[in-house]
Formats: C-alpha cells, structure tokens, sequence
C-alpha cells in the first residue's frame, strides 16, 4: 500500500493545487455586444448612484441595468461615438470624456456637449477626475477644470511642450496630474507647476502614502509597475521600486489586495493582475476573465462588486464578496468533509482524500483487491452463504468484477462508507489517514445503517429491509418480512433521535423501530404523506422530511410522542425536485433542480442562490453541511458556502424613484418632497433605481398606489427585466406609490414608499368651482327673476299708475256727482228763502253756504284730512241743512278717548254724502224728534264711523236712495281695499258702518 501512495502522490499534488487557493471560480458575468453593448472595446465603466452600470466604449455610451441596456451613440446627442471616460458628480450627474468630441453631461435624456467652441483646452479626452463640484479633463494637450455647477471653464496648457494628460491623482487635497512625456505636474490656481521629472507613465494611484504608478514594461530589462513614497515621488526623488512586465492601465485596491489592469498593446501579455507581493499574480482563471487585454477596473465597496472593462470581450462583473466558493472536479459525483482536516472526492469509480496536504485515491483495483483478501480471510469466508441473500453480484472471479461504480458516499461518527454495486466498504482512520477496514458483501443502493450496537440495517433493492448482527463470530441476518405491512419497504435513509430509529421511505412513509419490531406510521395513521425523497437531522429530537412536491415537513419526537407539522409549502422554494435538505440555526436549506433556498424561520425571508454566484445550480446532486459550512455537490463541481460570513455580508437592498416621465416629457424630482401635478399631467411612468442591487435577477417588485379605488398589489415584476412603474390617467387626488421589495441574493422582503403625489383636481370639480358656478346660476337666476321682477314691477307701477288715474277720475267723478246735486239743493233752499222774504236766513244761508263752499273745494283738492277738519266740515254741512228743514234735526258727535282728532286723517267729502241722505231721505213729517248720531273709534289699526239715525229706514226709502251709498262705498274701495262700508236699517232708523285704514297724520 505504501507503494501505491508513492505511485500517485504526485498525481494527487495537482489535485491538491487545483482544489485550493485560486483553484476556485468567483462568480461573474460577462456583458458584452450580445447583450447589448454598442462596443466590446470598453474603455471605462462607473456604478452609478442610482445603481445602473454605465460603459464608455469606442462606438458609444451604455447604461447597463440588469439585462436591459440603453445605448447613447452621436444619434442621441453625444458629441462623438469614440468615449473613453465617464463619471458621476455630487449631484449625479453623468458625465464623458470623447475621444474627439470633447465631454458631455447628461440632462435628462439627452446629453449637452461642451468641446473647444466653449471654452475646452482640447477635444481629445483621455482622463477624466472629479473632485469637489470641479471635473479635471485630461486631454491630448492640456487640462481643462470644469465646474460641474456653474460650467466654467479653467484651462491649463505647457507654453513650450504638448502635455498628453494620462492621469490624475489627489494627495492632501491637491490634484495632479501625470503625462506621457514632460512629467508630472501640479494644478495650481494659475498654471501647471512640475513636481517630477519622471517620463512615460501611464496610470497612477496612491496606496497608503505610496504612489503606484506604471510605464511600459514590454522592452527587454524594463519593469511595468514602480512605487515610491508619495513624499519621495512629489520631491522629485528617483529611488523606486519596480517588476512586472506588460503595460499597466490601471490600479484597483480590493479588500486589501491591489489589482492592476494590464493590455500589452502589441504583446499578448496582459490580463487582470494581483500586485500586492511584489509580484503579478494572474487572476483571469479565478475570475473567470477570458480577454488579456485590460484597460480599467472599478470597485464598488458598497456591493462588493469589481467591474472589469476589456478592450476585447466587453464588461466584466465579478463578485468579490468570497461568501461563495466553487471548485472545478471533472465527472465529480460525491463530496464530503468526514472530519475537520479531511476532504473526500467521490467519482463513478474511484473516490481521493486529501488530508493535511497529503492526497490518497481508492481506484478499481483498491476495492477489488480489498475486498478479495477480506472473503479469502478472517470470518468472512465462513459468512459468504449468509451475505448470499443480501447481494445481486456474483463473488467469483472477483478481480475481474467489470459492473464497478460507486453509488453511495456517507460519514458516521467519523467513518466514511462507501456503497458500490460491488457492496459496501467501511473506511476508518489509520496513522492519520483514512484506510479500507470492512467490507459488507451485500446489495443496498442508499438505505442502510450501522447503529452503536453494530447492528447494520440494509434495504436490499426491491425486497424486504435486513437487520445484520456483527458482533456475532457468526453473521446473522434477520429480514423483516413485507408480508407484515408494517414492515418498512423502499427506504431510501434511515434517522436516529432520541434513541428511535427511524426509516424514511420513497413510497411508503415513514417507519419506527420500537422493540425489535417496525411500525408503520403512514398505516397507523400519525401521518398523511406517503412519498418522501429526503431527510435531515435538525435537532437530538427532530428531523426534516422533503416528500416529491418539495414540501418541507418536520417531525418530533418527546416522552414517545410524535408531532407531525408542514412548515414550509412547495410554492416557496424554488424547483420541485429536491435533492438535498439541510438546516443551520433557524434556516431551512433546499437544493432542488433550480437552486438552493434558504428560507429563514424565524423572519420569513427567503434567499435563493443559483448560477450568478457561481455554482451550476441545475446539477446539484447533493448538499452536506459541516459546522457552519454549505457543500453544494454538482457534477463537475462542489462549492462551498460560509453561511455565517454570507448572512453577515448581505447587503441593505434599497429602492427609489430615479427619474419620473409626465405625459412622455422628464420632470424632476428631488427626494422625499411631495410631487404636484396639475389634473391634465396623470399619464406618469415612474423609474426605480436600485442601491445594493449586484444581482438583478434575484430582485423583484410589485407596486400599488395608495389613494386609487383598486389599490391591489401589482403581479411580480422582474427588475432584471423592468425596472418601471406606468400609470396612465390617474385620476386626481393625493396617492403614495409603493413597492414591495423582494431580494432573493440579500434574503429581503420589505414595503417601501417610494413617492408621494398629488394630482390636482380640474378647475371643474374643485369646491371653489362648485360654488362659483352654483353662485352664476343663483345670480343668473337672481338677474333673470330681478328683471322679470321689475318689469312686472313696471307694469304694476304702470297700471297702478294708470288706475290712480282712473279713480281720481271716478273720485272725481263722484265728486262732480255730489257737488252739483248739493248745489241745486242748497240754491233752491236760498230761493225759497227769498221767496217768503226772509232776508236774514238767506243772509245767513248764504254765508254759510259760501263757508262751506270754500271748504269743499279746498278739501276736494286733498286727498286726506284731518278727523277736526272733517268733522267743522260736517256741522257746518248739518247746520246748512237744518236752515232747510227748520232746524228740525238733531246732529250729536261722539269719540273715544284715544282718538286725537288732529293727528287723525281721513279721506275728504265721503260722511258729507250720507249726512246729506239722511236729511233727503230719513225723515218724514211724522218723526217729531229727528236726530242724527255720529260716533268715532279706534280699533287696533282702523278708525270706525258710525253713523245713525231715527228715520224711517232703508226698505221704506226710494230705491234711488242707495246709488249714493253705492258710490260712497266704490270711492272707499278705490281708495283702500281695507276700506268697507255696511248699511243696517229697520223701521227705527238706519245705522252705517264705515270702516277706514287707520292712519296718523304724517
């Protein structure tokens, strides 16, 4: 055996090589022209602030989001195709540097040049540097300083020479900048001032006080990469340190390595370089870089992510996190750390450890011959017959066997088994290092146990389980009948807790030992499920059961009572064909067809690896944990996974709104300010950027706006794939958008709010509005019923105009009829006085006559007159009459107390008539004491008159006798409708009701 592990220790050296160091693959991308880049040839690239990867190629800029890229060419407004350098201000700004052009920065979605017609030194840019709101332009000849704010031009030029600008650098917050020829000179406030002599450089980078800078190393006897204190250096001091060849273009500190970009322009040489020891140390095999030829390299901190830019194969993104670690293995079917020191690489026919540095392999001929001595001595010659039963291969003519393969590889307790279709093969550690020990002649393709009793259980393929005694002399074979159905068939993996052994079957559930005998749980009905494809031991009470749908179950065991739970639904993992299950702390592990899931307990969250980080997810075979150490089993392959060191690394996956398109034109924003939008800008389309995003594929979204009547979460959108929210004609109304983040790499599912805004309501729906219109319709309706009102009004005011007129013509009238009727009377009574001679009473009728005269045609030109007035008027009027009739008739005036005679008024002439009827016509000769009563009073808003005598009443009065009345009480009306008049009359006389509108005098 020595012989033999002299014969292949040098083998195995290089297997030892090839599986350590930078044996192993990091996880990259390559995105070159089919993906979309307008260029291979990629000069520079910047991981902007809103998370998008932005590339300067020699046909164009791109910006990089995921899988979809958008590319600026001269079409789109850059000022020439050549771009050589890009980078990003304060103010996120994007800014080039062409290569004939001039720069550009971008505004919006189009890029403003400025070149030498405004005021640039050059139009041939190579290098551009921010610094402190001021953009340094390296040109062809000369340094332009632009201020990024106010795009004010300083430039700096050598009188004498043409200084080709190949670099910058700051120290203590002054800029410099290299050139090709002439040396190295600081930008003053005025000029250039030189600080080194030094010539031909072609890229700088200070490095903790020292300066790195690089010439052209492809001459015989002239190294690529010097350093020099940056002291030494500025003070012109020629005592560097240089080695390498190839020509460096730029440097990169990454985690504490320092990475150099090499391109060997004529020599094919170049490729991405570890510098740190004073040595160049290829990494394009680790990185999986194919190009050598270089040109820049980026480091993102925030992401842990490089980005390699080559003039050949376009970009490339490498995860430096170092949480995910894949080895190549050819044909690799089985891995396994059995012990701390100790790693196991099983293959179809032969498996190798590596151990303390030392490499062993177990071949064809290892096995076979093993297994040769171990029938041909000790017990197991004597036990052959007893194996019979339990294998499906031949023991003649072992050494020829020709159906060798390993089908099994598995540790317990330190010791490694391993199941062939020629038997199982028991490997323990000897002098420190792991020997062939036992070899069990039987057939068991996954479902077999050795337990501390030496008692193995082995499932014979398609037959019945066997329960084998080795510490017997003599090998005993108990077979647990399958005509008893609790016996267990078709295990594929057998678990102890709690001093139960328990077997997990691929049909038929689950089984547990009890007593030297099985029971069947599926029969006994404490479970329901009856395939199962795997199982882990979580806990000295529990294990994990996958069945064929990829539902994750747990089951356990306390004081002989058994607990069965799904804890984890198919829909959550990703894959339904599980091939390995596994869990550390409270994360459950799947490997599936897809992928690994871990899905986390305790919070709920979900994280899913797959190719992206390095590992060829689709051909896992198998997962095993050690410790706190993932191994991913592919076919070609393993990987290791520091879970610890991945959950501490995961980085804080954000979301934003980047830029906001209104109605098809770009609007700015600025952060956690609310957005107003008047109501015809609703046509909105929303673009996230993402911080901490390195895999786009594992990230998702799903939005709704908050305020809207359907505010449903949106499907899942993939932000490899979108990265945009469209909302077209949203109403108006105050909304919040927000975002369910998923990030399967970081393991994050959160709700953001990612903007806030307002769309205003139309001038038509606002309550402004409402009322403005509801106070036109009220003052047109206002208008419209004033003018209606008014022209009514007018004709009222017209009729009653034109009716005023015709009662004072019908007052007038009835004046006209009374007065000549008074005047006939009163001229023939002064007649008869003359007549009989009677000088005196004609005198004094006469007199009284002209008095009375005068008064009426004074008070018949007034319309109203006082109660005093009226009532001289009256007695002057009785006494007249009673000169007639012999001063035959009594006339009595009576008032209440509150009536001011005065300040009373009433209409003038309306009493006079009636008075003057009762003299005409009350009386006859047979009345001795005639009297006429007249009686005034006051009712709350009316004067009532009374007027009574002692005639002989109406219906003996001539009917000629009530058209007087008649006119009295029309003229009443006329003036007032208030007014009224009513007559009572019997054979005692007549009593007459006028009831006037009672006014004061004004």
């Amino acid at each position: 055996m020595k012989k033999y592990w002299a014969n292949k220790l040098t083998i195995f050296i290089l297997v030892l090589l090839f599986s350590n160091g930078y044996g192993q693959l990091i996880p990259n991308r390559n995105v070159s022209v089919r993906d979309g880049l307008p260029s291979n040839k990629v000069y520079d690239a910047l991981l902007s602030y809103s998370g998008s990867i932005w590339v300067a190629t020699e046909n164009g800029i791109a910006e990089v989001r995921g899988s979809r890229i958008r590319t600026f060419t001269e079409k789109e407004g850059i000022p020439h195709n050549n771009c050589w350098q890009i980078t990003e201000d304060d103010n996120q700004t994007i800014w080039i540097g062409t290569y004939g052009g001039g720069i550009a920065y971008l505004e919006g979605d189009t890029f403003v040049s400025v070149s030498e017609k405004d005021g640039l030194v050059q139009n041939s840019v190579r290098k551009l540097f921010y610094h402190e709101n001021n953009l340094f332009v390296g040109t062809h000849n000369g340094v332009s300083v632009v201020n990024t704010t106010t795009k004010v031009i300083k430039n700096y030029q050598l009188s004498d020479f043409r200084l080709q600008v190949m670099d910058f650098f700051i120290y203590q917050n002054t800029v410099y900048c290299a050139g090709y020829k002439h040396g190295t000179y600081q930008i003053g406030e005025e000029r250039l001032i030189k600080v080194n002599a030094d010539e031909n450089i072609f890229c700088t980078e200070i490095i903790n006080d020292t300066l790195y800078y690089s010439k052209d190393g492809n001459p015989e006897k002239r190294n690529s990469i010097h350093k020099i204190g940056i002291k030494d250096f500025l003070s012109d001091k020629p005592h560097s340190i240089s080695h390498g060849n190839s020509v460096i273009w730029d440097f990169q500190t990454v985690n504490g390595k320092i990475l150099a970009a090499a391109w060997g322009v004529n020599i094919d040489n170049g490729g991405i370089f570890d510098v740190t020891n004073h040595k160049m140390k290829s990494l394009n095999e680790l990185f999986g870089v194919t190009s050598k030829s270089i040109y820049s390299i980026k480091y993102s901190p925030r992401i842990n992510q490089l980005i390699i830019c080559s003039l050949d194969k376009g970009l490339f993104l490498i995860d430096m996190s170092n949480t995910v670690s894949t080895y190549l293995k050819q044909n690799l079917q089985f891995y396994l750390r059995p012990n701390n020191s100790t790693e196991l690489f099983g293959y179809s026919d032969h498996i190798e450890f590596a151990n303390n540095g030392e490499i062993g392999q177990y071949r064809l001929e290892d096995f076979l011959s093993f297994a040769y001595s171990q029938i041909n001595t000790n017990n197991l010659a004597k036990q052959i017959k007893t194996f019979k039963a339990l294998r499906q291969f031949s023991l003649k003519n072992i050494k020829k066997f020709k159906d060798f393969s390993i089908t099994e590889i598995s540790s317990l307790d330190g010791d490694v088994y391993v199941n062939t279709t020629l038997g199982l093969f028991l490997f323990k550690i000897k002098n420190h290092k792991y020997q062939l020990n036992q070899y069990f002649p039987l057939s068991t393709i996954s479902g077999f146990y050795l337990n501390r009793n030496e008692e193995l259980f082995v499932q014979t393929p398609y037959a019945s389980l066997k329960r084998i005694n080795l510490r017997n002399e003599e090998i005993i074979a108990h077979s647990f009948d399958l005509r008893n159905s609790n016996n267990p068939r078709d295990i594929i993996q057998f678990i102890e807790i709690d001093s139960s052994l328990f077997g997990v079957s691929r049909f038929k559930g689950l089984y547990l030992l009890q007593s030297d005998t099985f029971v069947s749980l599926l029969k006994n009905k404490k479970i329901k499920v009856r395939e199962f494809v795997k199982a882990f031991k979580n806990s000295e009470s529990s294990f994990l059961l996958a069945d064929y749908l990829g539902n994750i179950y747990q089951l356990f065991l306390k004081d002989k009572n058994i607990s069965f739970s799904k804890i984890l639904e198919s829909e959550t993992i990703h894959g339904q064909t599980v091939v390995g299950l596994s869990q550390y702390d409270s994360i459950i592990i799947v490997g599936t067809n897809k992928g690994l899931t871990l899905y986390d307990l305790s919070s709920g969250n979900i994280i899913f690896l797959d190719e992206e980080q390095g590992f060829d997810g689709k051909a896992l075979k198998e997962i095993y944990l050690q410790d706190s150490n993932l191994f991913l089993v592919a076919e070609n392959s393993y990987t290791s996974i520091d879970i610890p060191n991945y959950l501490a690394n995961r980085v804080k996956t954000c979301l934003f709104v980047s830029s906001l398109e209104v109605n098809g034109k770009q609007r700015s924003i600025h952060d956690k300010e609310q957005i107003t939008l008047d109501y015809f800008e609703n046509d909105l389309e929303f673009e996230l950027g993402g911080v901490g995003i390195k895999f786009p594929k594992k990230v998702y979204f799903s939005y709704r706006i908050n305020g809207l009547e359907n505010n449903n979460w949106s499907e899942l959108i993939s932000y490899n794939q979108s990265n945009k929210v469209t909302l077209p004609f949203v109403p108006s109304g105050n909304y919040k958008l927000e975002v369910q983040l998923i990030d399967e790499y970081n393991g994050i599912r959160e709700i953001l709010i990612l903007s806030e805004f307002q769309i205003k309501s139309p001038f038509w729906q606002i309550p402004f509005f409402y009322l403005f219109v509801s106070f036109l319709f009220v003052f047109i309706i206002y208008i419209g019923l004033k003018k209606n009102f008014n022209r009514k009004t007018q004709i009222q005011r017209e009729r009653a105009k034109l009716e005023m007129k015709v009662s004072e013509a019908k007052l007038e009238a009835l004046k006209s009829q009374m007065n000549p009727h008074f005047v006939f009377n009163s001229l023939n009574a002064i007649q008869n006085f003359v007549i009989d001679n009677d000088i005196d009473s004609s005198l004094n009728y006469m007199n009284s006559f002209a008095s009375l005269m005068r008064k009426s045609l004074d008070y018949s030109s007034r319309k109203e007159i006082s109660l005093k007035e009226e009532i001289e008027f009256l007695k002057l009027f009785v006494k007249i009459q009673n000169l007639r009739f012999g001063n035959k008739v009594k006339f009595k005036v009576q008032k209440s107390q509150d009536i001011k005679f005065s300040e009373t008024v009433i209409p003038p002439m309306i009493l006079q008539p009636i008075l003057e009827n009762c003299f005409e016509h009350a009386f006859d000769e047979e009345i001795e004491h005639q009297f006429i009563a007249i009686n005034f009073q006051v009712s709350v808003s009316s004067l009532i008159v009374t007027i009574r005598d002692n005639g002989i009443g109406f219906d003996a009065q001539p009917k000629e006798s009530s058209k007087g009345l008649k006119l009295i009480s029309e003229r009443l009306a006329l003036l007032n409708s208030k007014n009224s008049l009513s007559v009572s009359s019997n054979s005692n006389g007549t009593e007459i009701n006028i009831v006037f509108h009672h006014r004061l005098r004004e």
